[in-house]
């Protein structure tokens, strides 16, 4: 059980990602695009450093593009189901949605890489577990910074960011009860939360972000690359261990 329990601190870090996001009343527009971009930046580091190379090692091309292709596909069928008022804010609280239900797509198989890396070694756990918690972190960015500018509650968007951080611990429970899951149903798994990412980024958030302040934007995306790049290296980052 302790396992589930810092499996879901890591899932937290999501909240505290958001928090920092709404802590200031004050924020401005631009700084929320900026906080929104480098977030986006991060998002994408994570699908090109962890999950894509992942899935390649445990499945292969194939299962690797089939999921990732699959992961494009769900998300382009929820921006089509989900229905935003109309205007700019209608589009930011779409965006926000969106990035909600494609990080927890993603944080479900890393659950299960925390429970994997315990069975392995306590060392190993606790090396993916603290990876894990520092790129939550811009990614509850990522999903609160588009719902405030949609102009929605603080407590809505806690509320959000507090469902999107249990899959965390969903996932880590399900690495303990089933044993042994075949490599190529956790490839699928990794490479489609990287397709459903990759989407969300390039459909919604970025350009969402480059409309309200192109300059910052730009540099936030580029700090978010830049930022899990040196985690990633940092950290022996990713369920590769």
């Amino acid at each position: 059980m302790h396992i589930v329990f810092l499996s879901a601190l890591a899932g937290l870090a999501t909240c505290a990602g958001s928090l920092l996001v709404l802590a200031s009343r004050r924020a401005s527009t631009a700084s929320m695009a900026v906080a929104t971009a480098l977030a986006c930046g991060a998002m994408l580091a994570v699908v090109g450093l962890d999950l894509l190379p992942a899935a390649l090692h445990l499945g292969g091309l194939y299962h690797t593009v089939a999921g990732f292709t699959a992961g494009l596909a769900l998300i382009w069928l929820l921006d089509r189901l989900v229905a935003g008022r109309p205007g700019r804010a209608g589009s930011l609280r779409r965006a926000g949605y969106l990035a909600g239900a494609s990080i927890c797509l993603h944080d479900v198989p890393e659950g299960v890489a925390i429970a994997a890396g315990y069975a392995v070694t306590s060392n190993l756990g606790l090396t993916v577990l603290l990876a894990m918690a520092m790129h939550n972190i811009p990614e509850g960015m990522a999903v609160a910074g588009p719902l405030r500018l949609s102009g929605l509650k603080f407590m809505r968007i806690m509320g959000i960011s507090l469902g999107v951080s249990l899959a965390t611990p969903l996932g880590a429970s399900l690495g303990l009860m089933v044993a042994g899951l075949p490599v190529a149903f956790v490839a699928l798994t990794l490479a489609l939360a990287g397709g459903a990412m990759v989407f969300v980024v390039y459909r919604e958030l970025l350009p969402a972000t480059l409309r309200l302040y192109p300059f910052g934007a730009w540099l936030g995306f580029g700090s978010g690359l830049l930022l899990v790049g040196v985690l990633s290296r940092a950290l022996n980052y990713g369920i590769l261990g």
